[in-house]
């Protein structure tokens, strides 16, 4: 029985599968704002503080390789519900941390729990029998919102709870979200929603191992790039990894991340179109569908998990970019407000041919699909 047969999804199921993902996106940046106060507080170095914010991102980059086996190996939404579990307990970790040891490994513990909940809810609210298929695949107006402004008021938030309650308040709020969205997320599983799992899926530990360490490696290294330049080695050596994974999954019946998707032509320009970095809110919505439209609900776990990456590596890749665009250009001309309005007329239009291009995919796909039985 497929979630669209079993449930009708209710508010408290949306927010349990909104929740999550909110959550991890403003984590992977509010912790910035707290690292003068960290290196004052715990009595500790820069270079050592920093990896509370290094280990996160390594450990989100581990979570997103192991998402798919773990989907398929357990169902989307128990796995789900553990990586929600985990980021709420290790979000109570780090307010009570001690010192600067502790909150690293707590944070990496978090960015292990957190990197499977945005995959894993696009999925569960428009892949194929997810929450919003009764809907034509869209995620509800409360939802794209919440995604397209959680970065930003996130941001703006931990701000204001630092200055007002200090460092650990980043953390302990991120408490009783994760609480009250956890009996949504049961519930959707006692639902039916999403496919469950299959006992006989087997890790591919060479190609987890590749990459995890790739992804981590080319993240790591470009989140380096405004402090250190583009001669750090990691993210290239990261690259090389993840070329090394291509090829190995070539070869591998059960790969860590399935690669098949991207044969078909309209699913590789879709993750292509990921590469504009600004995959987020409602301008993600025509990717996804276009990605997921038509498959399988036992491949959702791979396409979701093929966005993500694709997401994460143009993210990156695109601001660090944009900052070195940004600050050559400023220098060159003498006036920094040069670089941010042709910086901002760069995003602007990658928006609008990403957006555009997409929903044309999704339009192509769908006539694809009514067409198909009739001229059979």
């Amino acid at each position: 029985m497929t979630g669209a047969e079993a449930c009708r999804p209710t508010r408290l199921m949306s927010l349990g599968l909104v929740a999550g993902p909110i959550l991890s996106m403003v984590d992977s940046s509010v912790v910035n704002l707290a690292v003068q106060d960290l290196t004052r507080e715990l009595n500790r170095p820069l270079e050592v503080v920093q990896w509370a914010v290094s280990g996160y991102l390594l450990a989100l980059a581990v979570g997103l390789a192991l998402t798919s086996f773990l989907a398929r190996r357990f169902g989307l939404v128990p796995t789900y519900i553990g990586s929600l579990a985990l980021f709420t307990l290790a979000s109570a970790a780090c307010a009570l941390s001690p010192d600067a040891g502790a909150l690293i490994c707590c944070r990496a513990l978090q960015g292990l729990g957190g990197a499977p909940l945005v995959p894993l809810a696009i999925g569960l609210l428009i892949g194929e029998g997810g929450a919003a298929t009764g809907s034509g695949g869209r995620v509800p107006l409360a939802a794209g919102l919440a995604f397209f402004a959680a970065p930003a008021l996130g941001v703006s938030l931990g701000g204001l709870l630092i200055g007002a309650y200090g460092w650990r308040s980043i953390f302990l709020i991120n408490l009783p979200i994760g609480l009250l969205a956890l009996p949504g997320a049961f519930a959707a599983y006692r639902a039916g929603l999403g496919v469950r799992g299959d006992r006989a899926v087997r890790p591919d530990l060479p190609g987890l191992m590749l990459l995890a360490t790739g992804l981590g490696l080319a993240t790591y290294g470009v989140e380096r790039v405004a402090a250190h330049g583009w001669a750090t080695p990691s993210w290239p050596i990261g690259l090389a990894l993840l070329a090394a994974y291509v090829l190995w999954a070539r070869r591998r019946p059960q790969a860590a991340l399935a690669l098949d998707l991207v044969r078909d032509s309209a699913r590789a320009m879709t993750l292509a179109l990921c590469g504009r970095g600004l995959a987020i809110g409602f301008t993600s919505q025509p990717l996804v569908i276009a990605l997921l439209g038509g498959l399988a609900p036992e491949r959702v776990p791979d396409a979701n998990t093929l966005f993500s990456v694709a997401q994460r590596l143009a993210g990156s890749f695109g601001i660090a970019l944009l900052v070195t665009f940004f600050t050559t250009r400023g220098a060159a001309t003498g006036s920094p407000l040069t670089g941010f309005r042709e910086t901002a007329l760069v995003l602007a239009a990658a928006a609008l041919l990403g957006t555009l291009g997409a929903t044309g995919l999704r339009l192509a796909s769908a006539t694809g699909r009514r067409a198909g039985p009739d001229s059979a």
